[in-house]
């Protein structure tokens, strides 16, 4: 079953793309012509992209995560889904300078405060997808912050 966004044929696409933006514009919305674009994703493109010398389905970024085509661990097409590389940065910069500002503290009230900033991170970014990047990455620059 197909939406009335998504479908095969680039005719149809555009002619999608112009009810989309005419939808936007009654929410007083717009499209960004430099981020917004059509692209190869999804099933279809993933199947393409597997053939030999196929091109891979592209990526894009929404609500800082990178949404990838790929298969399950048994076969089935899914979406994955990791933290935008530039959120990331960020994040960890973040809690490594956040662990050099307050290193005065007592180690109960930086416990208190790291684990609900982690846990605040985990609840927006954690997907079976994302999780030992995320994880990892994080927790290793709230020691590190905490070290240094």
């Amino acid at each position: 079953m197909t939406s009335s966004y998504a479908s095969n044929t680039r005719k149809t696409r555009k002619k999608c793309w112009k009810y989309w933006e005419s939808d936007l514009r009654n929410y007083g919305l717009n499209l960004h012509p430099e981020k917004t674009r059509l692209i190869k994703f999804g099933r279809k493109a993933l199947e393409e992209g597997e053939k030999p010398g196929g091109k891979p389905p592209a990526t894009f970024d929404f609500l800082g995560l990178t949404h990838i085509a790929s298969r399950s661990r048994k076969g089935n097409f899914c979406i994955h889904v990791k933290t935008m590389s530039k959120r990331m940065r960020r994040s960890i910069k973040a809690a490594t300078e956040w662990c050099r500002k307050h290193r005065h503290k007592s180690l109960e009230e930086q416990q208190e405060a790291l684990n609900s900033k982690l846990r605040g991170h985990y609840q927006y970014y954690g997907r079976p997808t994302n999780s030992r990047l995320s994880r990892n990455s994080i927790g290793q620059s709230y020691a590190h912050g905490r070290n240094t």
